[in-house]
């Protein structure tokens, strides 16, 4: 065959086949590519980026594809549909993830607030019971020296019941350990106290010992408890007020973050390492 007439044929064919082929192509390769985007970077996009970016993508290949070929509008018609396509999809992918993130937020807000009124109902018995403890110390340190010298016996109100019913919830719920470990610490304390003060009494009457002789090792516990309740009821009434409590909303968004970018892991099957 002529080589002219060859290419004569030839070149009307590859004008049409190889800008058809490179249009099936730049579909697949964008798609692919856009598939293999992080979705939190894709998330950050905000619709109105997407929309200019999918818009300028379909425009433009619109218009190289009206310069091809003039006036046909089969090409330029395929073109725009996959742009269209395509910006539907973003749109759809970034709506989807938006509502899942802030039905997330929602969750976590909801689930803070939570918290913290739970957090200051518990919180509130505590402080008052301190209050109460806080005078029977003080009434202890100041007083039982004079009583002791009678061979009297004191007795006041030494109460943990709030924080027994509150203390396993609250180090659960709340981030400030500090508190909850002095909090642990000042209860304890109550209740060697109280033990002293029962024994003192057990053995005066039970036993004829001088009260006098056990009396100074309970003031001197006094004292010092004294001491450590007036810091420590300050600090528990700011945190009622502003209560330390988990933060579900970081929670939340670690585990959206995981829902949407963690890539898909393989357990391996035994015996392989």
């Amino acid at each position: 065959m002529n080589p002219d007439v060859f290419i004569t044929l030839a070149l009307p064919l590859l004008t049409l086949v190889i800008p058809s082929g490179l249009l099936l192509l730049v579909p697949a390769l964008l798609g692919s590519t856009v598939m293999a985007l992080p979705f939190d970077r894709l998330s950050k996009l905000s619709v109105s980026r997407l929309v200019i970016v999918s818009g300028a993508l379909f425009v433009g290949s619109g218009i190289a594809m009206i310069l091809l070929y003039g006036q046909s509008l089969f090409l330029p018609a395929l073109v725009s549909n996959f742009g269209a396509s395509l910006a539907a999809f973003l749109l759809a992918l970034r709506w989807d993830h938006e509502r899942d993130r802030e039905r997330l937020r929602q969750e976590s807000a909801e689930e803070y607030e939570h918290l913290e009124i739970e957090a200051q109902r518990r919180l509130g018995p505590i402080k008052q019971e301190l209050e109460v403890d806080h005078q029977s110390v003080l009434e202890l340190a100041t007083k039982l020296e004079g009583v002791a010298a009678r061979d009297g016996a004191l007795h006041p109100l030494l109460l943990d019941g709030a924080w027994a019913a509150n203390a396993p919830r609250l180090s659960e719920i709340l981030t400030d350990h500090s508190l909850v470990g002095s909090l642990a610490s000042a209860y304890g304390r109550i209740e060697e106290l109280r033990w002293r003060v029962r024994a003192r009494t057990e053995m005066m009457s039970g036993l004829g010992v001088n009260g006098r002789a056990l009396a100074k090792p309970i003031i001197a516990l006094a004292s010092q408890l004294d001491d450590d309740l007036g810091q420590l009821i300050p600090q528990v009434d700011h945190a009622q007020q502003h209560p330390p409590v988990r933060g579900a909303a970081r929670v939340s968004q670690i585990a959206v973050e995981v829902l949407v970018a963690a890539p898909q892991q393989t357990v391996p099957e035994p015996g392989n390492s």
